[in-house]
Protein backbone atom coordinates (compact mmCIF):
# COMPACT_ATOMS: atom_id res chain seq x y z
CA UNK A 1 0.00 0.00 0.00
CA UNK A 2 2.97 2.33 0.52
CA UNK A 3 3.53 2.44 -3.22
CA UNK A 4 0.19 4.19 -3.62
CA UNK A 5 1.62 7.30 -1.98
CA UNK A 6 4.18 7.64 -4.78
CA UNK A 7 1.50 8.52 -7.33
CA UNK A 8 1.53 12.02 -8.74
CA UNK A 9 -1.40 14.03 -7.46
CA UNK A 10 -2.12 16.06 -10.61
CA UNK A 11 -2.52 14.60 -14.10
CA UNK A 12 -1.88 16.99 -16.97
CA UNK A 13 -1.23 15.96 -20.54
CA UNK A 14 2.34 17.10 -19.90
CA UNK A 15 3.69 18.09 -16.51
CA UNK A 16 7.33 19.16 -16.09
CA UNK A 17 9.29 20.35 -13.09
CA UNK A 18 12.79 20.98 -14.36
CA UNK A 19 12.98 17.70 -16.31
CA UNK A 20 15.84 17.44 -18.81
CA UNK A 21 14.95 16.71 -22.44
CA UNK A 22 17.91 15.21 -24.27
CA UNK A 23 18.87 16.02 -27.89
CA UNK A 24 16.82 13.94 -30.31
CA UNK A 25 14.23 13.03 -27.67
CA UNK A 26 10.59 12.99 -28.78
CA UNK A 27 7.75 12.69 -26.24
CA UNK A 28 4.25 11.71 -27.32
CA UNK A 29 0.79 11.95 -25.73
CA UNK A 30 -2.58 10.94 -27.19
CA UNK A 31 -5.88 12.56 -26.30
CA UNK A 32 -9.33 11.73 -27.64
CA UNK A 33 -11.49 14.84 -27.64
CA UNK A 34 -14.40 16.68 -29.11
CA UNK A 35 -13.41 20.12 -30.43
CA UNK A 36 -11.35 21.58 -27.62
CA UNK A 37 -8.51 23.87 -26.62
CA UNK A 38 -4.90 22.89 -25.92
CA UNK A 39 -3.60 25.20 -23.19
CA UNK A 40 0.19 25.62 -23.05
CA UNK A 41 2.03 26.72 -19.96
CA UNK A 42 5.47 25.44 -20.94
CA UNK A 43 8.80 27.21 -20.88
CA UNK A 44 12.51 26.44 -20.80
CA UNK A 45 14.48 27.02 -17.60
CA UNK A 46 17.90 25.98 -18.84
CA UNK A 47 19.32 26.04 -22.33
CA UNK A 48 22.95 26.06 -23.42
CA UNK A 49 23.73 26.53 -27.07
CA UNK A 50 21.15 26.27 -29.82
CA UNK A 51 17.77 25.08 -28.49
CA UNK A 52 14.99 24.00 -30.80
CA UNK A 53 12.14 22.74 -28.63
CA UNK A 54 8.79 22.49 -30.35
CA UNK A 55 5.28 21.26 -29.61
CA UNK A 56 3.37 19.69 -32.50
CA UNK A 57 -0.29 18.68 -32.62
CA UNK A 58 -2.13 16.73 -35.32
CA UNK A 59 -4.98 14.27 -35.81
CA UNK A 60 -3.70 10.71 -35.45
CA UNK A 61 -5.96 9.53 -38.26
CA UNK A 62 -3.94 11.78 -40.63
CA UNK A 63 -0.56 10.33 -39.66
CA UNK A 64 0.20 9.21 -43.21
CA UNK A 65 -0.35 12.79 -44.38
CA UNK A 66 1.86 14.16 -41.59
CA UNK A 67 4.93 11.96 -41.97
CA UNK A 68 6.64 10.30 -44.91
CA UNK A 69 6.91 6.63 -45.77
CA UNK A 70 10.67 7.25 -45.77
CA UNK A 71 10.54 7.15 -41.95
CA UNK A 72 7.76 4.54 -41.76
CA UNK A 73 5.31 7.32 -40.89
CA UNK A 74 7.13 7.90 -37.61
CA UNK A 75 8.36 11.15 -36.10
CA UNK A 76 12.10 11.72 -36.52
CA UNK A 77 14.31 14.80 -36.40
CA UNK A 78 15.79 16.20 -39.57
CA UNK A 79 19.22 14.78 -40.28
CA UNK A 80 21.35 13.03 -42.83
CA UNK A 81 19.47 11.15 -45.50
CA UNK A 82 16.25 13.12 -45.06
CA UNK A 83 15.04 15.81 -47.49
CA UNK A 84 14.77 18.50 -44.82
CA UNK A 85 17.01 20.98 -43.07
CA UNK A 86 17.07 22.75 -39.73
CA UNK A 87 16.56 21.51 -36.21
CA UNK A 88 13.00 20.25 -36.26
CA UNK A 89 10.87 17.21 -37.01
CA UNK A 90 10.68 15.89 -40.55
CA UNK A 91 7.13 16.44 -41.83
CA UNK A 92 5.67 15.72 -45.25
CA UNK A 93 4.97 18.63 -47.55
CA UNK A 94 1.83 20.59 -46.64
CA UNK A 95 1.35 18.43 -43.55
CA UNK A 96 -1.78 19.50 -41.57
CA UNK A 97 0.07 19.97 -38.30
CA UNK A 98 -0.08 22.69 -35.62
CA UNK A 99 3.35 23.77 -34.28
CA UNK A 100 4.36 25.99 -31.39
CA UNK A 101 7.91 26.72 -30.15
CA UNK A 102 8.76 26.42 -26.46
CA UNK A 103 10.98 29.31 -25.39
CA UNK A 104 12.87 30.57 -22.35
CA UNK A 105 10.89 31.69 -19.33
CA UNK A 106 10.33 35.46 -19.39
CA UNK A 107 10.98 37.15 -16.05
CA UNK A 108 9.96 40.64 -14.98
CA UNK A 109 11.79 43.50 -16.70
CA UNK A 110 12.69 41.36 -19.72
CA UNK A 111 15.31 39.51 -17.68
CA UNK A 112 15.88 35.95 -18.79
CA UNK A 113 18.01 33.89 -16.42
CA UNK A 114 19.74 36.98 -15.13
CA UNK A 115 20.51 38.50 -18.55
CA UNK A 116 18.82 41.41 -20.29
CA UNK A 117 16.82 40.30 -23.28
CA UNK A 118 14.43 41.59 -25.92
CA UNK A 119 11.61 39.33 -27.07
CA UNK A 120 11.87 38.31 -30.71
CA UNK A 121 8.88 38.00 -33.01
CA UNK A 122 8.40 34.29 -32.30
CA UNK A 123 8.28 34.84 -28.54
CA UNK A 124 5.79 37.68 -28.89
CA UNK A 125 3.48 35.46 -30.93
CA UNK A 126 3.75 32.66 -28.35
CA UNK A 127 2.96 34.97 -25.44
CA UNK A 128 -0.10 36.21 -27.26
CA UNK A 129 -1.34 32.73 -28.12
CA UNK A 130 -0.80 30.09 -25.45
CA UNK A 131 -4.06 28.37 -26.43
CA UNK A 132 -4.34 26.19 -29.51
CA UNK A 133 -7.71 25.29 -30.99
CA UNK A 134 -8.26 21.60 -31.80
CA UNK A 135 -11.15 22.08 -34.20
CA UNK A 136 -12.23 18.51 -34.90
CA UNK A 137 -13.44 15.52 -32.94
CA UNK A 138 -11.03 12.60 -32.79
CA UNK A 139 -7.77 11.28 -31.39
CA UNK A 140 -5.10 13.98 -31.32
CA UNK A 141 -1.35 13.41 -31.06
CA UNK A 142 0.61 16.00 -29.04
CA UNK A 143 4.40 15.83 -29.41
CA UNK A 144 7.26 17.67 -27.74
CA UNK A 145 10.57 17.27 -29.55
CA UNK A 146 14.13 18.43 -28.92
CA UNK A 147 15.80 18.35 -32.30
CA UNK A 148 18.56 20.70 -31.23
CA UNK A 149 22.11 19.80 -30.23
CA UNK A 150 21.84 20.61 -26.52
CA UNK A 151 19.84 19.23 -23.59
CA UNK A 152 17.23 21.56 -22.13
CA UNK A 153 15.21 21.77 -18.93
CA UNK A 154 11.44 22.37 -19.07
CA UNK A 155 8.93 23.62 -16.51
CA UNK A 156 5.17 23.92 -16.70
CA UNK A 157 2.31 21.90 -18.10
CA UNK A 158 -0.05 21.40 -21.00
CA UNK A 159 -3.70 20.32 -20.88
CA UNK A 160 -6.69 19.91 -23.17
CA UNK A 161 -10.16 21.09 -22.27
CA UNK A 162 -13.40 20.49 -24.10
CA UNK A 163 -16.50 22.56 -23.45
CA UNK A 164 -17.68 19.84 -21.03
CA UNK A 165 -14.44 19.03 -19.21
CA UNK A 166 -10.89 17.72 -19.23
CA UNK A 167 -11.51 13.97 -19.39
CA UNK A 168 -10.32 12.00 -22.39
CA UNK A 169 -13.37 10.87 -24.40
CA UNK A 170 -12.21 7.25 -24.16
CA UNK A 171 -12.58 7.43 -20.36
CA UNK A 172 -16.03 8.99 -20.25
CA UNK A 173 -17.70 5.57 -20.51
CA UNK A 174 -15.80 4.47 -17.39
CA UNK A 175 -17.80 6.80 -15.15
CA UNK A 176 -21.03 5.63 -16.82
CA UNK A 177 -20.14 2.00 -16.10
CA UNK A 178 -19.33 2.90 -12.49
CA UNK A 179 -22.75 4.55 -12.16
CA UNK A 180 -24.42 1.41 -13.53
CA UNK A 181 -22.47 -0.64 -10.98
CA UNK A 182 -23.82 1.51 -8.13
CA UNK A 183 -27.45 1.35 -9.27
CA UNK A 184 -27.39 -2.37 -10.06
CA UNK A 185 -25.67 -3.20 -6.76
CA UNK A 186 -28.30 -1.26 -4.79
CA UNK A 187 -31.15 -3.08 -6.59
CA UNK A 188 -29.66 -6.56 -6.11
CA UNK A 189 -28.70 -5.79 -2.51
CA UNK A 190 -32.23 -4.63 -1.77
CA UNK A 191 -33.70 -7.81 -3.28
CA UNK A 192 -31.55 -10.20 -1.24
CA UNK A 193 -31.81 -8.16 1.97
CA UNK A 194 -35.61 -8.16 1.70
CA UNK A 195 -35.64 -11.96 1.32
CA UNK A 196 -33.27 -12.50 4.23
CA UNK A 197 -35.19 -10.26 6.60
CA UNK A 198 -38.53 -11.76 5.55
CA UNK A 199 -37.44 -15.35 6.16
CA UNK A 200 -35.21 -14.98 9.21
CA UNK A 201 -35.83 -13.68 12.73
CA UNK A 202 -32.41 -12.03 12.58
CA UNK A 203 -29.46 -11.87 10.21
CA UNK A 204 -26.65 -14.32 10.87
CA UNK A 205 -22.93 -13.41 10.73
CA UNK A 206 -22.77 -14.85 7.19
CA UNK A 207 -25.57 -12.55 6.07
CA UNK A 208 -23.89 -9.58 7.77
CA UNK A 209 -20.66 -10.33 5.89
CA UNK A 210 -22.54 -10.21 2.60
CA UNK A 211 -24.22 -6.95 3.63
CA UNK A 212 -20.74 -5.52 4.22
CA UNK A 213 -19.56 -6.80 0.81
CA UNK A 214 -22.47 -5.08 -0.95
CA UNK A 215 -21.69 -1.85 0.89
CA UNK A 216 -18.06 -2.03 -0.28
CA UNK A 217 -19.15 -2.66 -3.89
CA UNK A 218 -21.46 0.36 -3.77
CA UNK A 219 -18.68 2.46 -2.20
CA UNK A 220 -16.22 1.36 -4.89
CA UNK A 221 -18.61 2.40 -7.66
CA UNK A 222 -19.38 5.71 -5.94
CA UNK A 223 -15.70 6.61 -5.46
CA UNK A 224 -15.02 5.59 -9.08
CA UNK A 225 -17.69 8.03 -10.27
CA UNK A 226 -16.22 10.80 -8.06
CA UNK A 227 -12.73 10.01 -9.38
CA UNK A 228 -13.72 10.59 -13.02
CA UNK A 229 -16.14 13.46 -12.33
CA UNK A 230 -13.49 15.44 -10.41
CA UNK A 231 -10.90 14.70 -13.08
CA UNK A 232 -13.28 15.90 -15.78
CA UNK A 233 -14.24 19.02 -13.84
CA UNK A 234 -10.79 20.50 -13.19
CA UNK A 235 -8.23 18.14 -14.68
CA UNK A 236 -6.87 17.31 -11.23
CA UNK A 237 -6.91 14.02 -9.36
CA UNK A 238 -5.66 14.40 -5.80
CA UNK A 239 -3.64 11.77 -3.99
CA UNK A 240 -6.25 11.24 -1.20
CA UNK A 241 -9.01 10.32 -3.67
CA UNK A 242 -6.74 7.97 -5.59
CA UNK A 243 -5.61 6.28 -2.35
CA UNK A 244 -9.24 5.87 -1.26
CA UNK A 245 -10.24 4.47 -4.65
CA UNK A 246 -7.34 2.00 -4.71
CA UNK A 247 -7.93 0.89 -1.11
CA UNK A 248 -11.68 0.34 -1.50
CA UNK A 249 -11.24 -1.47 -4.81
CA UNK A 250 -8.66 -3.91 -3.42
CA UNK A 251 -10.58 -4.48 -0.16
CA UNK A 252 -13.83 -5.06 -2.07
CA UNK A 253 -12.30 -7.70 -4.31
CA UNK A 254 -10.52 -9.37 -1.38
CA UNK A 255 -13.73 -9.48 0.70
CA UNK A 256 -15.66 -11.16 -2.12
CA UNK A 257 -12.92 -13.77 -2.66
CA UNK A 258 -12.68 -14.42 1.08
CA UNK A 259 -16.46 -14.84 1.38
CA UNK A 260 -16.48 -17.22 -1.59
CA UNK A 261 -13.95 -19.47 0.13
CA UNK A 262 -15.82 -19.15 3.43
CA UNK A 263 -19.16 -20.18 1.92
CA UNK A 264 -17.66 -23.20 0.17
CA UNK A 265 -16.01 -24.38 3.41
CA UNK A 266 -18.90 -23.66 5.79
CA UNK A 267 -19.30 -24.61 8.62
CA UNK A 268 -15.51 -24.45 8.89
CA UNK A 269 -14.10 -21.08 9.86
CA UNK A 270 -11.56 -19.56 7.48
CA UNK A 271 -8.67 -17.80 9.30
CA UNK A 272 -8.56 -14.05 8.87
CA UNK A 273 -4.94 -14.12 7.71
CA UNK A 274 -6.21 -15.61 4.44
CA UNK A 275 -7.96 -12.28 3.79
CA UNK A 276 -4.68 -10.44 4.43
CA UNK A 277 -2.87 -12.72 1.98
CA UNK A 278 -5.49 -11.91 -0.65
CA UNK A 279 -5.79 -8.15 -0.12
CA UNK A 280 -2.07 -7.27 -0.25
CA UNK A 281 -1.36 -8.40 -3.85
CA UNK A 282 -4.72 -7.03 -4.98
CA UNK A 283 -3.82 -3.64 -3.48
CA UNK A 284 -0.60 -3.58 -5.48
CA UNK A 285 -2.42 -4.63 -8.64
CA UNK A 286 -5.19 -2.05 -8.16
CA UNK A 287 -2.64 0.71 -7.63
CA UNK A 288 -0.78 -0.15 -10.86
CA UNK A 289 -4.01 -0.40 -12.84
CA UNK A 290 -5.50 2.88 -11.61
CA UNK A 291 -2.20 4.72 -12.03
CA UNK A 292 -2.14 3.50 -15.66
CA UNK A 293 -5.66 4.85 -16.18
CA UNK A 294 -4.63 8.17 -14.64
CA UNK A 295 -1.80 8.37 -17.21
CA UNK A 296 -3.96 7.09 -20.06
CA UNK A 297 -2.56 9.65 -22.53
CA UNK A 298 0.82 7.86 -22.46
CA UNK A 299 -0.59 4.74 -24.11
CA UNK A 300 1.03 4.43 -27.54
CA UNK A 301 -0.86 1.47 -28.99
CA UNK A 302 -4.06 -0.51 -28.56
CA UNK A 303 -2.17 -3.45 -27.07
CA UNK A 304 -3.75 -4.78 -23.87
CA UNK A 305 -1.76 -6.94 -21.44
CA UNK A 306 -4.67 -7.96 -19.17
CA UNK A 307 -4.73 -4.34 -17.99
CA UNK A 308 -3.98 -0.77 -19.04
CA UNK A 309 -0.36 -0.76 -17.85
CA UNK A 310 2.55 -1.29 -20.22
CA UNK A 311 3.50 -4.49 -18.40
CA UNK A 312 1.29 -7.58 -17.81
CA UNK A 313 -1.36 -6.73 -15.24
CA UNK A 314 -0.44 -7.73 -11.69
CA UNK A 315 -4.10 -7.42 -10.70
CA UNK A 316 -5.17 -10.00 -13.30
CA UNK A 317 -2.64 -12.58 -12.15
CA UNK A 318 -3.37 -11.98 -8.45
CA UNK A 319 -7.11 -12.47 -9.07
CA UNK A 320 -6.54 -15.56 -11.23
CA UNK A 321 -4.24 -17.24 -8.70
CA UNK A 322 -6.71 -16.53 -5.88
CA UNK A 323 -9.68 -17.98 -7.81
CA UNK A 324 -7.75 -21.06 -8.96
CA UNK A 325 -6.65 -21.66 -5.38
CA UNK A 326 -10.22 -21.26 -4.04
CA UNK A 327 -11.71 -23.60 -6.64
CA UNK A 328 -9.02 -26.26 -6.23
CA UNK A 329 -9.06 -26.20 -2.43
CA UNK A 330 -12.85 -26.33 -2.29
CA UNK A 331 -13.03 -29.20 -4.78
CA UNK A 332 -10.50 -31.30 -2.87
CA UNK A 333 -11.49 -30.34 0.69
CA UNK A 334 -15.23 -30.75 1.08
CA UNK A 335 -16.44 -30.23 4.66
CA UNK A 336 -17.78 -33.53 6.03
CA UNK A 337 -20.42 -31.65 8.04
CA UNK A 338 -21.97 -30.03 4.97
CA UNK A 339 -25.53 -31.12 4.26
CA UNK A 340 -26.03 -28.96 1.16
CA UNK A 341 -24.23 -31.20 -1.29
CA UNK A 342 -26.17 -30.35 -4.46
CA UNK A 343 -26.32 -26.63 -3.79
CA UNK A 344 -22.63 -26.51 -2.89
CA UNK A 345 -21.76 -28.30 -6.15
CA UNK A 346 -23.79 -25.73 -8.08
CA UNK A 347 -22.11 -22.85 -6.26
CA UNK A 348 -18.65 -24.31 -6.87
CA UNK A 349 -19.57 -24.73 -10.54
CA UNK A 350 -20.61 -21.07 -10.75
CA UNK A 351 -17.32 -19.96 -9.18
CA UNK A 352 -15.24 -22.13 -11.50
CA UNK A 353 -17.33 -21.15 -14.53
CA UNK A 354 -17.00 -17.45 -13.71
CA UNK A 355 -13.22 -17.72 -13.61
CA UNK A 356 -13.11 -19.68 -16.87
CA UNK A 357 -15.27 -17.03 -18.57
CA UNK A 358 -13.10 -14.25 -17.07
CA UNK A 359 -9.90 -15.95 -18.20
CA UNK A 360 -11.01 -16.66 -21.78
CA UNK A 361 -12.52 -13.20 -22.21
CA UNK A 362 -9.18 -11.72 -21.12
CA UNK A 363 -7.19 -14.03 -23.40
CA UNK A 364 -9.49 -13.22 -26.35
CA UNK A 365 -9.10 -9.51 -25.73
CA UNK A 366 -5.31 -9.89 -25.46
CA UNK A 367 -5.17 -11.69 -28.83
CA UNK A 368 -7.58 -9.34 -30.58
CA UNK A 369 -5.75 -6.21 -29.45
CA UNK A 370 -2.17 -7.39 -29.83
CA UNK A 371 -1.63 -5.45 -33.08
CA UNK A 372 -4.41 -2.85 -32.87
CA UNK A 373 -3.77 0.87 -33.05
CA UNK A 374 -5.23 3.51 -30.75
CA UNK A 375 -7.61 4.50 -33.54
CA UNK A 376 -8.98 0.95 -33.76
CA UNK A 377 -9.55 0.57 -30.02
CA UNK A 378 -10.67 4.09 -29.07
CA UNK A 379 -14.37 3.19 -28.94
CA UNK A 380 -13.99 -0.12 -27.10
CA UNK A 381 -11.82 0.79 -24.08
CA UNK A 382 -14.88 0.25 -21.84
CA UNK A 383 -14.73 -3.51 -22.51
CA UNK A 384 -11.49 -4.30 -20.63
CA UNK A 385 -12.47 -1.87 -17.87
CA UNK A 386 -15.74 -3.72 -17.23
CA UNK A 387 -14.45 -7.33 -17.28
CA UNK A 388 -13.10 -7.53 -13.68
CA UNK A 389 -16.09 -5.59 -12.35
CA UNK A 390 -18.48 -8.09 -13.95
CA UNK A 391 -16.50 -11.01 -12.49
CA UNK A 392 -16.69 -9.76 -8.89
CA UNK A 393 -20.33 -8.74 -9.22
CA UNK A 394 -21.23 -12.25 -10.41
CA UNK A 395 -19.29 -13.77 -7.51
CA UNK A 396 -21.09 -11.52 -5.02
CA UNK A 397 -24.51 -12.38 -6.46
CA UNK A 398 -23.73 -16.10 -6.46
CA UNK A 399 -22.66 -15.88 -2.79
CA UNK A 400 -25.98 -14.21 -2.00
CA UNK A 401 -27.90 -16.83 -3.97
CA UNK A 402 -26.09 -19.65 -2.19
CA UNK A 403 -27.05 -18.38 1.26
CA UNK A 404 -30.49 -17.07 0.29
CA UNK A 405 -32.40 -20.29 1.17
CA UNK A 406 -29.98 -21.39 3.87
CA UNK A 407 -30.00 -20.55 7.55
CA UNK A 408 -26.52 -21.30 8.94
CA UNK A 409 -27.68 -20.92 12.57
CA UNK A 410 -30.74 -23.16 12.21
CA UNK A 411 -33.45 -20.52 12.50
CA UNK A 412 -36.82 -21.64 11.21
CA UNK A 413 -39.78 -19.38 10.66
CA UNK A 414 -43.30 -20.40 11.60
CA UNK A 415 -44.45 -20.28 7.99
CA UNK A 416 -41.68 -22.55 6.77
CA UNK A 417 -41.75 -25.03 9.72
CA UNK A 418 -43.58 -28.33 9.09
CA UNK A 419 -46.88 -28.47 10.95
CA UNK A 420 -48.05 -31.79 12.45
CA UNK A 421 -51.77 -32.35 12.17
CA UNK A 422 -53.51 -33.00 15.55
CA UNK A 423 -54.55 -36.61 16.08
CA UNK A 424 -58.27 -35.88 16.47
CA UNK A 425 -58.29 -33.87 13.20
CA UNK A 426 -56.62 -36.71 11.36
CA UNK A 427 -59.06 -39.29 12.74
CA UNK A 428 -62.09 -37.13 11.90
CA UNK A 429 -60.82 -36.64 8.34
CA UNK A 430 -60.34 -40.39 7.89
CA UNK A 431 -63.84 -41.04 9.33
CA UNK A 432 -65.47 -38.53 6.95
CA UNK A 433 -63.69 -40.02 3.94
CA UNK A 434 -64.93 -43.51 4.91
CA UNK A 435 -68.58 -42.40 5.22
CA UNK A 436 -68.45 -40.58 1.89
CA UNK A 437 -67.03 -43.64 0.20
CA UNK A 438 -69.94 -45.70 1.63
CA UNK A 439 -72.53 -43.26 0.24
CA UNK A 440 -73.47 -41.71 3.59
CA UNK A 441 -73.99 -37.97 3.12
CA UNK A 442 -74.50 -37.24 6.82
CA UNK A 443 -71.20 -35.77 7.98
CA UNK A 444 -70.61 -35.37 11.72
CA UNK A 445 -69.19 -32.02 12.87
CA UNK A 446 -65.60 -31.60 14.02
CA UNK A 447 -65.29 -31.44 17.82
CA UNK A 448 -64.97 -27.84 18.96
CA UNK A 449 -62.11 -28.47 21.35
CA UNK A 450 -59.53 -31.05 22.15
CA UNK A 451 -61.49 -32.03 25.23
CA UNK A 452 -64.15 -33.55 22.96
CA UNK A 453 -61.70 -35.62 20.91
CA UNK A 454 -60.59 -39.12 21.52
CA UNK A 455 -57.26 -37.81 22.65
CA UNK A 456 -58.75 -35.53 25.28
CA UNK A 457 -58.61 -36.64 28.93
CA UNK A 458 -61.94 -38.03 30.16
CA UNK A 459 -63.51 -36.97 33.41
CA UNK A 460 -64.85 -39.60 35.74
Amino acid sequence: MLGILLVTGIFFLYDFSGEVVSPGQIMVRYFDTYPGVLTLNLYLTKCEGQCEIELSAFEEVRRKQIFSNITGYKAVCCGEGLPCSGNGLFFADLAPVIKRPIVMKQEEGDIILGHSSTLDQREIILKQSNEVDLPRKGLWTIMISNCGSSPVSIDGNASIRRKDGYLDSRLQSFSVLASIQVVLSIVVFGYFLYNWMKNLPKLTPDHNRLVGAFIFVIMEGTVSVLFFVRWNRNGIVGIPLLVIYTSIRSITHAVILYLTLHQLQRPREIPFYIFILIVLPLAIGSHIELDSIAHFAKRESGKWLFGFSKTPSFEFFATSIALIGIAYYSATNKPTESVQNDRRKQFLGIVAGSFVAYFFMSISLLIWRRSKTLIETRKSEWVPFSIPNILFFVLLCSNSWYINDINPEGWQTLDSAPQEEPTYNRRHRNFVETKLNNGDNEIPALPSSSSESDDAPKND
